[in-house]
């Protein structure tokens, strides 16, 4: 009896992640159109303007790099559901990528030069990480491991 009752439990929670991995595919499907739609009128917006504007130049660039997040960010969900383990090397990849937004975004306003200094130190450690993770994967797979890091 007790054994139904565990089984009608992992069946539940099975069914509950399906759905919340389904809600966040459809809320990241949204947030990709929104950001292909708000770089459309960006550009739209730039080519109408009387010369460059470097406000709505680097305004298309932090969209497209929200765009590219988001991307990312569904791409180790499909890789999560298909594995059932996130990669670590993918999660670095999706910090690195907002890091590299970050950058884009303290251009808008007035940077401060720590800031600068601290975010090209966490962006030399996560290429740095990219880096020696991927060769990590890349030897697991000529020797034929599974070829994912586990984290």
């Amino acid at each position: 009896m007790p054994e139904r009752i565990v089984e009608k439990a992992q069946l539940g929670a099975a069914i509950l992640i399906a759905i919340l991995e389904t809600l966040l595919a459809a809320l990241l499907a949204a947030a990709v159109a929104v950001g292909a739609y708000k770089i459309a009128s960006e550009i739209a917006h730039l080519l109408k303007a009387q010369g460059f504007q470097k406000s709505i130049y680097l305004s298309i660039l932090d969209s497209a790099l929200l765009l590219i997040l988001a991307i990312d960010v569904t791409r180790t969900l499909l890789t999560a559901v298909v594995r059932g383990a996130i990669p670590l090397r993918i999660v670095v990849e999706v910090a690195t990528l907002a890091v590299l937004r970050e950058f884009i975004s303290i251009e808008i306003r007035q940077p401060t030069n720590s800031r600068i200094a601290v975010l090209t130190l966490l962006y030399a450690v996560l290429v740095t990480s990219w880096v020696y993770l991927s060769r990590m994967e890349a030897r697991r797979a000529l020797q034929g491991g599974s070829g994912a890091s586990k984290g």
